[in-house]
């Protein structure tokens, strides 16, 4: 069947979120559901279209999701899915540990299996994951989610995010991302974002960050190890980045 990547608007994911949540009588008594991904751009009116639907949820039942992914397929293309993350989960290089606590609450839904309670992310923190995905299409929804928060907005939950990199070595791209996005999207100078941020990132990381945007956010006066790379191209070596 031909696909249609874009009949799943905010009407149709609540339609197929409700299939789903009903599928679940006699299975479980309600739950909490956190719509991520297009589907909470749909929800927070950014986005008018999907071609799946993503969600978050530890008491959806793996196979439930498949029956009704096939159920829609037929009427929406093999290609229809229903993303469905179940656990803590790695988005580029990093984690979302309050999920649940830091997304809104946007509807309660009264089903066949009890009642479930609606999250979805929010702006600041969809912002950051599709930074983080690498993938060209979530480069452009950046646009988008940014008519919906604020520079300060963004360095506020950066720094609560960032404890949560499981790798330190991706601590300098993430940042190095930052900077650049809310220079580009918010007219921001890197100074000012560097110095918002500063305290949550090792010294090694934020004096890299200063030389490479020539900021004078620098915290810390001691001489840069000698061995350091110049800031053009920004290439680093990760020897210097003082992570621990």
């Amino acid at each position: 069947m031909e696909n249609n990547r874009s009949a799943v608007d905010w009407g149709k994911t609540k339609e197929i979120l409700r299939d789903l949540l009903d599928a679940h009588k006699g299975v479980k008594s309600g739950g909490q559901v956190v719509l991520v991904g297009g589907s909470a751009m749909l929800a927070m009116d950014i986005r008018i279209s999907s071609g799946d639907i993503d969600i978050f949820s530890p008491e959806i039942d793996p196979d439930l999701t498949l029956d009704i992914e096939k159920k829609y397929q037929c009427s929406l293309g093999d290609s229809f899915r229903i993303d469905h993350t179940p656990t803590e989960n790695i988005w580029g290089s990093i984690l979302i540990r309050d999920i649940l606590e830091n997304s809104p609450v946007i509807d309660k839904m009264q089903t066949e299996s009890g009642c479930w309670t609606i999250r979805c992310l929010s702006p600041e923190t969809l912002f950051l994951v599709k930074m983080e995905s690498g993938r060209a299409k979530d480069e452009a929804d950046l646009e988008l989610i940014a008519k919906s928060t604020s520079a300060e907005k963004l360095w506020a939950r950066f720094v609560e995010v960032v404890r949560w990199v499981p790798d330190r070595n991706a601590l300098l791209g993430f940042s190095d991302r930052l900077v650049s996005h809310v220079q580009s999207l918010f007219d921001v100078a890197p100074e000012k974002t560097l110095n918002a941020i500063r305290q949550s990132l090792p010294r090694g990381v934020i004096d890299m960050l200063s030389e490479s945007w020539n900021t004078n956010a620098k915290i810390h006066d001691s001489t840069m190890p000698e061995n350091k790379p110049k800031s053009k191209n920004r290439q680093y070596n990760r020897n210097d980045m003082d992570l621990e």
